[in-house]
């Protein structure tokens, strides 16, 4: 049965004791830098990642573990949709575009809906901690940041799964993105371990987009030093968003293309 709004809440709920774990987590591990903000809680628990650790699976399957349930959530949103509505798709082919693009619409919309519930839930910790914001516009500025950033990672991931189903199986889909992922975050470990000199290549990473702790934020970034502990030249908030969006089209296009071409399903 196809997904919908009230039956992906409830199931988006179920990845609440993930961010109250993220809270409690990072929330003991500032009192260790000795910084105690509210942004900085948000951004250490979904926008930094520790390079010295990405050599190991274990650090790198915890920072994924909201990313997986996401995925997993949605991963035959698509497919699920184009069997039960086969008859309208493949009869009306002229609106098979439009009947794929309300279905990204609606991917988009859950995949914003899963972080803000995640935020608030970590946001909810913080504030029961007593934290509150402590750079006022710059430290919102930041967390909406990482939030646009975090939203379309995930929704790049997500259409990425789906438009791949149509290929694919839709499991196959899903475990070849979630393997690729997390080859490519150890492959970054990797660079920093070993190839210092070449670490400007994690910039085109897809996990990289996501990790605001790395990007090149002069003049921001010193007021965060336990966030922003390392920083990749030239990578600015920009291009990250420009990255996503435009991969993201092209999976779309592809999406629209493949669709087109298909017969009943």
């Amino acid at each position: 049965m196809p997904l919908n709004i009230w039956s992906f809440i409830r199931k988006a709920l179920l990845g609440v004791p993930l961010a109250v774990f993220f809270g409690i987590y990072y929330t003991n591990l500032m009192e260790v830098y000795g910084n105690k903000t509210l942004e900085e809680l948000l951004l250490l628990s979904y926008a930094s990642l520790e390079l010295e650790s990405m050599i190991y699976i274990v650090p790198v399957i915890f920072w994924i573990l909201p990313q997986l349930h996401l995925t997993y959530l949605l991963k035959d949103y698509i497919p699920d949709n184009l069997e039960n509505s086969a008859v309208y798709v493949f009869t009306r082919t002229k609106k098979k575009g439009r009947w794929l693009l309300t279905k990204i619409w609606h991917l988009f919309f859950y995949v914003v809906i899963y972080y803000f519930i995640q935020f608030i839930s970590v946001a909810v910790i913080g504030m029961l901690e007593g934290l509150s914001f402590s750079h006022g516009h710059i430290g919102l500025f930041l967390v909406l940041t990482e939030f646009a950033l975090v939203c379309l990672l995930n929704f790049f991931y997500v259409i990425f799964i789906n438009i791949g189903a149509l290929k694919i199986k839709v499991i196959h889909s899903y475990f070849f993105t979630v393997f690729i992922n997390i080859i490519l975050v150890l492959f970054a470990g990797f660079l920093y371990e070993f190839e210092i000199q070449k670490i400007f290549l994690l910039k085109y990473l897809p996990p990289s987009q996501s990790i605001l702790a790395w990007h090149s934020l002069e003049g921001i970034a010193g007021n965060y030093p336990d966030v922003f502990r390392f920083t990749i030249q030239n990578f600015s908030i920009g291009f990250s968003m420009l990255y996503l969006i435009g991969f993201s089209i092209i999976i779309i296009l592809y999406g629209n293309y493949r669709l087109k071409n298909m017969d009943i399903f």
